[in-house]
């Protein structure tokens, strides 16, 4: 008589492709060694592949990647004030400087420290044309403004990359720079036409999200976008009309907003 035998099936899904398993009760123990071989290859597969991903998925850890940016620094209104010139009776003023959409250019160095987690040190710089100013306490409270403001920063960013989008990989940032604010010729249309000028050095708080998406394993592009809040700037606003009339020019502290908003498109290259 032929021996019955009980078929016993298992099924073991390895990255959505299932394997049957069809095997006699004589077989048992060959086969549950089986599917240890199978999950233990899948185990080490899946270690492999997570270790080879890049910036825009789970990046070995201690990677370290370039990473460069391009894009619009929109510095909005800026709010300034001047103390009084008891000296001469000239009264304190205050109020806003606009400023039109500028350039923007970065470039940093990060390392991966998790699969989430990983920090960069970036160097930027930022150049924006003035349009316009509303003061109070002036001869002609609104009018027209010329000249640049630049700002070049070193910022330390910390990164939290979320990994539940495929190739699409949005994240958080957050961190801390020292920003050097610089004008020479930031002349604004009062009875006087008074000129800004010098440079100061400010620390800020930077938070921002963006996106990256891997073009191949080691490069991945990205949209960008922080904002930066400082510290108070200090200036030096000179009227080339004194008390003494033409020809007699004083000057005094002006103190500015350090803030802006910058939108990039970003390359990172790991290595």
């Amino acid at each position: 008589m032929a021996e019955k035998r009980t078929l016993t099936r298992y099924k073991l899904a390895i990255y959505g492709v299932s394997v049957l398993i069809v095997s006699s009760k004589d077989t048992f123990l060959k086969d549950i060694a089986l599917v240890a071989v199978l999950a233990a290859g899948f185990v080490a597969f899946s270690n492999h592949a997570g270790a080879q991903e890049t910036l825009s998925g789970k990046a070995d850890y201690g990677g370290f990647y370039l990473t460069a940016k391009v894009g619009v620094a929109l510095p909005g209104d800026l709010d300034v004030s001047a103390s009084a010139a008891s000296a001469n009776g000239y009264g304190p003023f205050s109020g806003e400087i606009s400023f039109d959409p500028g350039p923007m250019f970065s470039a940093g160095v990060g390392m991966i420290f998790t699969p989430n987690i990983r920090g960069e040190l970036e160097l930027g710089y930022a150049q924006n044309k003035a349009s316009s100013y509303s003061f109070d306490n002036v001869a002609v409270p609104n009018g027209w403004a010329t000249g640049t403001v630049s700002t070049t920063s070193l910022a330390a960013v910390g990164y939290y990359d979320f990994h539940q989008f495929g190739g699409f990989v949005p994240y958080l940032s957050a961190g801390i720079a020292a920003v050097h604010v610089r004008t020479d010729d930031l002349v604004v249309q009062t009875n006087t036409d008074g000129t800004t000028r010098g440079s100061d050095t400010v620390a800020a708080v930077r938070l921002g999200a963006g996106v990256n998406y891997a073009v191949t394993e080691k490069v991945s592009l990205g949209l960008d976008y922080f904002a930066l809040i400082g510290g108070e700037s200090k200036l030096t606003f000179t009227d080339p009309i004194g008390p003494g009339g033409a020809g007699s020019p004083f000057s005094r502290t002006i103190t500015s907003d350090t803030m802006g908003h910058a939108l990039s498109a970003k390359l990172s290259v790991k290595f």
